[in-house]
């Protein structure tokens, strides 16, 4: 819904092109009419989305230009990763977080996989390149009774904050520190409070 796009605009000169404004207020659009049904609105009828939608979008832009602190549900199942490491004993969890444009990949911070890897072989990009990796220590039953109950994505979610924002070859990048992981479990929910020292591995 464009939010990233607001939270950049909000904290650094990064602006929108009219052609990006109009695709992420049409988002707005296709949201509000799959939730509540047709209002009147056609797909084709962009100044009427404007119109409808322009508003409230500009208002939440000023309401993020004082807010630093986020909280989003991370889509896990199509853009992250949950996995069991018997070998090192950990379920390592690898955090999917918001893209600002199809253009660049935008955020980084302290635990995040890098982008690029560089070796005396070349430049390759990691597995869960650009996702935040949390690690967390337990045993093989615990797993299995993890992977029976099944992942319940209601319980989902990722708190963070945002450190800087800034534009970089026209896109927009910011780096954040994340301070709370939940992973949902039809039976129970882990929550991991990253404010708070951590053992080792997690």
């Amino acid at each position: 819904m464009c939010d990233t796009d607001l939270l950049a605009m909000a904290h650094s000169d990064y602006r929108q092109d009219a052609k990006r404004r109009q695709w992420c207020l049409y988002q707005w659009w296709v949201a509000d009419t799959k939730i509540n049904g047709p209002n009147g609105i056609e797909k084709t009828q962009a100044d009427a989305i404007e119109r409808r939608y322009g508003p409230a979008f500009d208002a939440r832009l000023e309401k993020f230009k004082t807010t630093r602190r986020f909280a989003v549900r991370p889509q896990f199942v199509s853009l992250g990763g949950i996995e069991y490491n018997a070998d090192r004993g950990v379920m390592e969890v690898y955090v999917p977080m918001p893209q600002i444009s199809a253009s660049g990949l935008s955020v980084t911070g302290k635990g995040f996989v890098p982008w690029h890897r560089v070796t005396h072989t070349g430049v390759s990009s990691p597995p869960h390149a650009g996702r935040y990796e949390l690690l967390i220590r337990m045993d093989a039953t615990e797993a299995a009774n993890l992977a029976r109950q099944g992942r319940d994505a209601r319980d989902d979610l990722v708190v963070f904050s945002v450190n800087r924002v800034w534009v970089e070859n026209t896109v927009p990048k910011m780096d954040v520190t994340v301070e709370r992981v939940r992973v949902g479990y039809r039976n129970e929910t882990i929550e991991v409070d990253l404010t708070k020292k951590q053992g080792a591995g997690a």
